[in-house]
C-alpha cells in the first residue's frame, strides 16, 4: 500500500487505502454492483413505503461476526445510527433519519423527508456504513471503534504501526450465492492471509514486486510500465477513473449574472456532452482480486490468483 491508513474505521475516514483494507473485514447493508446500482449485501431485501419516508431492510439470517456472534437487528440498528451520526454523507443527505430494530431480522429506516438517493448513500464505498456488534458501536461513542470485528471474508489479526496490517481468512464467512458484480455478489477468501505493507516509495514497491517480496504492488509510476510489461512474471491491471467538470468563473463580471449563466448552459448542449463522455469503469472488488491505483497496478503471476 502507498501509505499507512489513518484508521480502519470506515466511518471515520475517506482514505482509499483505509477503505480498501477495511472492505475485507467489514460489510454493509447494501453495496454497489458492476453497474453502480445499490444492491443488498447484509440485507436480503428492501421495502420502501409509498411516501418514501420508511425503508424496511430484511436481514440475512446466517451471518456471523468474527467473534462468533450471530448478527441480529440490534447490531445493525446500532451500527447504522452510529454511521448517521459520524459520517459526512448522511449528515447532509439524511438529516433527522434514524434506524430501529423491527424484530430480530429486520431494521426500519425512518427519514425526516424523502430523498431519491437514499439507497445510493447507503451503498456508497466512501465512508461506508460498516455493521459491527452493538457493543462495539455503543462503546465507540463519538470516537473510532476500538475493535475491528465485522462480517467480511477476512478478520483482523494485527496492525504493526508503520509496517503492515495482517488479516486472515474467516472460516465461517457466509458467501452470497449470486454472481460477482462490482462490489456485490459472490466473495471468497482465496488466500489464508492478507498482509498489507506500507511502502510509500514507488521504486521500493517496484523492486519488491520484481524480487517477489510483494505479490501485489499498488499505484506504480507510469514510466515503469514498459519494463514491467516485458516481465513475464508480472501482470498489469489498469483502472480508468477520474471526472470531467466545467465551472463558471462567477467572479467575471459578465458571469455574475445568473441569467447569463443559464443562457450559456442552454446554448452549450451540456446534456449531449455528458451522454457522449466515456464512462469510467465500475468499482472493482477490493478484497483480494486486485489492488486499485491511480496509475497502474501490478501483480506477480507466480502466486495463485484470487477470484471473487
Amino acid at each position: 500500500m502507498t501509505a499507512q491508513p489513518p484508521s480502519l474505521d470506515p466511518e471515520m475516514t475517506v482514505s482509499a487505502v483505509a477503505l480498501d483494507i477495511a472492505s475485507n473485514v467489514f460489510e454493509s447493508l447494501l453495496t454497489l454492483d458492476g453497474e453502480c446500482r445499490p444492491v443488498p449485501m447484509l440485507a436480503e431485501s428492501v421495502e420502501i413505503s409509498e411516501d418514501r419516508l420508511a425503508y424496511i431492510f430484511r436481514l440475512r439470517k446466517d451471518v456471523l461476526f468474527h467473534d462468533g456472534q450471530k448478527m441480529v437487528a440490534e447490531d445493525v440498528a446500532a451500527s447504522m445510527n452510529r454511521w448517521l451520526k459520524m459520517a459526512t454523507r448522511p449528515k447532509t443527505l439524511m438529516a433527522g433519519a434514524s434506524f430501529a430494530a423491527d424484530g430480530e431480522n429486520a431494521v426500519r429506516l425512518a427519514l425526516a423527508e424523502p430523498a431519491s438517493d437514499t439507497l445510493l448513500a447507503l451503498a456508497a464505498h466512501s465512508q461506508f456504513p460498516a455493521v459491527v456488534p452493538k457493543r462495539i458501536a455503543d462503546a465507540a461513542g463519538e470516537g473510532a471503534i476500538a475493535e475491528f470485528i465485522g462480517t467480511g471474508p477476512y478478520r483482523f489479526v494485527e496492525w504493526k504501526q508503520d509496517q503492515y496490517i495482517l488479516l486472515e481468512r474467516f472460516p465461517d464467512y457466509k458467501e452470497i450465492e449470486s454472481p460477482s458484480s462490482g462490489l456485490s455478489g459472490l466473495k471468497s477468501a482465496p488466500t489464508e492471509k492478507l498482509a498489507f505493507h506500507f511502502v510509500q516509495d514507488a521504486q521500493t514497491r517496484v523492486s519488491g514486486l520484481k524480487a517477489g517480496t510483494y505479490d501485489v504492488a499498488d499505484s506504480l509510476p507510469t514510466e515503469d510500465y514498459e519494463a514491467l510489461s516485458k516481465d513475464g512474471s508480472v501482470k498489469i491491471f489498469f483502472k480508468n477513473s477520474g471526472a470531467m467538470a466545467a465551472v463558471f468563473n462567477t467572479r467575471a463580471r459578465l458571469l455574475e449574472n445568473p441569467v447569463i449563466r443559464q443562457a450559456a448552459l442552454a446554448a452549450s448542449g451540456i446534456r449531449p456532452c455528458f451522454s457522449s463522455a466515456p464512462a469510467t469503469s465500475a468499482p472493482s472488488r477490493p478484497s483480494g482480486r486486485r489492488m486499485r491505483g491511480r496509475n497502474c497496478t501490478t501483480r506477480k503471476t507466480t502466486k495463485k490468483p484470487g477470484s471473487f
